[in-house]
């Protein structure tokens, strides 16, 4: 199992104390090794842990989609914790892992007792927030950028359309009806 100096070495847990991590240090009951494959949580199961990522990689899929990846440093299943609601997401190890697994109610009032720790598990939650925020945004530019090029080579063949027409000594005019 970690101790408070293996941890206060994670970015995860930048501007907490050895105390602040002592209370962590306390609430792990085992450093779980996890094979690849293996399921760590699943979406809408009741939460009753938490696991810190000391070593290994995990998909984290919702409604069988793939939203993104864990590694070393971050932690998986805080968010059903905090609020209290069934687990959002399924968390599957997608190497080996190694993983130190914390009981939730002591997850929880270690927070009560740390405002850093507090302060520590909202930074990684606001982040993941952003990325998710910033998914729409570049799944849209994405199907943007497919359709434009269609249209693109459209635009292509009616230039050619017109400079032949207009070679010819033919006058273009669009249809009214297409441009209302």
């Amino acid at each position: 199992m970690s101790t408070a100096d293996e941890l206060s070495t994670l970015a995860l847990f930048e501007g907490c104390s050895i105390d602040d991590l002592e209370l962590v240090v306390r609430s792990i009951t085992e450093a779980r090794r996890i094979t690849a494959g293996e399921v760590v949580c699943t979406e809408g199961d009741k939460a009753d842990r938490w696991w810190i990522v000391v070593d290994g990689l995990a998909d984290v899929t919702v409604e069988g989609l793939y939203v993104g990846t864990i590694g070393p440093g971050e932690t998986i299943g805080e968010l059903a914790l905090l609020d209290g609601e069934p687990r959002a997401a399924t968390v599957a190890a997608a190497s080996d892992m190694v993983l130190e697994e914390v009981r939730g109610d002591d997850f929880l009032d270690a927070l009560l007792a740390s405002p850093r720790l507090s302060l520590a598990i909202l930074r990684q939650v606001a982040g993941r927030l952003r990325t998710a925020n910033a998914l729409p945004r570049v799944g849209l530019r994405r199907r943007l950028r497919r359709m434009h090029h269609p249209f693109e080579s459209l635009g292509h063949a009616t230039d050619r359309l017109d400079c032949g027409l207009r070679r010819r000594g033919e006058v273009v005019r669009p249809d009214r009806q297409l441009l209302a």
